[in-house]
């Protein structure tokens, strides 16, 4: 599903020029997904991809077909899911909000017409001047009511089912919201996610002066495993990585897909000496599992990362924050990779080898 851009012809043509463009200088394979990628990073309609997008070009000049897969399915795949599924809860609860105002405005048309009878019946019984005629009154009264009980019955009915309709829509939309902040393939918060919560942990660490950490992880030699096995281990990979990264984690850290195989973590309440302990503690038990293809037993080599970790420094930007622990990391893959590496900080000094 095309996205809709609302360019006039000239600027989409452009755009398109655009596009093809970067997939020449990136000798990437000219399918609708990249071009549909690299349009929408041209037309710059998706900030949070353009960024991730910088970010690896920043890193290696370049970017591969399989990352491109990755960063469409995160972004933009994953994001059409999540319009078209929104678009049809909203109408499906304006429906039950239109069915619900229709069964109080009858409930309160009958308790009105009610009010009526028993008010018309009231004068007749002031006139009713014998017993027959005041049974006649009795029996009416008696006959709207029992009317009047079976009606509500069946309104009430109606409301239950209703209520029962909406609370499956309330569930419908947290399972759409929990799921646009999770990135598909690892379970772990996607990126959107991690930007919001680095912005919500950064800004309780500046009010209370509390101290937050944040590692990024990143798996070494990923393009070549995947090369030489193919995605759809390189994809289980991804998986066994991020439920490490889960199960070594607690309370209130977050695990997240940064992008493609790099990985982001938040440490609230964590100084750099202690961040640095459940990096390393997660880079060992990394290491200490080895890939083994169940097709045919063929041991697929060891899995390493690189880590660095950063602690937050009163009055920087979450921008600066992120860039000295990427410092970090890329000094731990300069170093070697398979090792963790921290971001200086005036406060604490841990240039030690932690490999």
């Amino acid at each position: 599903m095309m996205r809709d851009y609302s360019f006039n012809k000239e600027e989409a043509d452009k755009l398109g020029e655009q596009a093809l463009a970067k997939i020449v200088e990136y000798s990437l394979a000219k399918t609708p997904y990249n071009y549909e990628l690299w349009y929408c990073y041209v037309s710059k309609k998706m900030p949070d991809l353009n960024h991730v997008v910088d970010q690896i070009l920043n890193k290696g000049k370049t970017i591969t077909d399989v990352q491109c897969r990755d960063l469409y399915e995160q972004y933009i795949d994953h994001s059409d899911r999540d319009h078209r599924v929104l678009e049809q809860t909203s109408d499906r609860i304006q429906q039950s909000i239109q069915a619900v105002q229709g069964l109080l405005t009858e409930a309160q048309t009958s308790a009105v017409e009610y009010g009526g009878s028993l008010q018309n019946v009231s004068s007749q019984l002031s006139k009713a001047d014998s017993i027959e005629a005041i049974t006649n009154v009795v029996s009416t009264i008696v006959n709207e009511t029992k009317s009047m009980v079976k009606h509500n019955k069946q309104l009430e009915a109606r409301l239950d089912a209703s209520s029962h309709q909406v609370d499956e829509l309330k569930t419908a939309l947290e399972n759409v919201q929990r799921e646009a902040l999770t990135d598909a393939l690892t379970g772990l918060a996607n990126r959107k996610c991690f930007d919001q919560e680095i912005d919500a942990e950064l800004n309780i660490a500046a009010a209370d002066n509390e101290k937050l950490c944040l590692l990024l992880v990143d798996i070494d030699h990923f393009k070549a495993f995947n090369d030489n096995f193919g995605h759809q281990v390189g994809d289980q990979v991804l998986k066994l990585v991020a439920n490490t990264l889960i199960n070594g984690i607690k309370g209130r850290d977050l695990a997240a897909r940064f992008g493609g195989e790099e990985f982001a973590i938040l440490l609230p309440e964590t100084p750099l000496t202690a961040a640095v302990k459940v990096a390393n503690n997660l880079r060992e038990r990394i290491a200490s599992k080895e890939i083994i293809n169940r097709a045919n037993n063929e041991h697929m080599g060891q899995i390493t990362i690189s880590c660095g970790a950063a602690e937050y420094q009163p009055g920087e930007s979450i921008d600066g924050f992120i860039k000295r622990a990427d410092e970090a990391l890329y000094k731990a893959k300069n170093n070697g990779r398979n090792r963790v590496e921290s971001a200086h900080n005036p406060y604490i000094n841990v240039h030690k080898d932690m490999s």
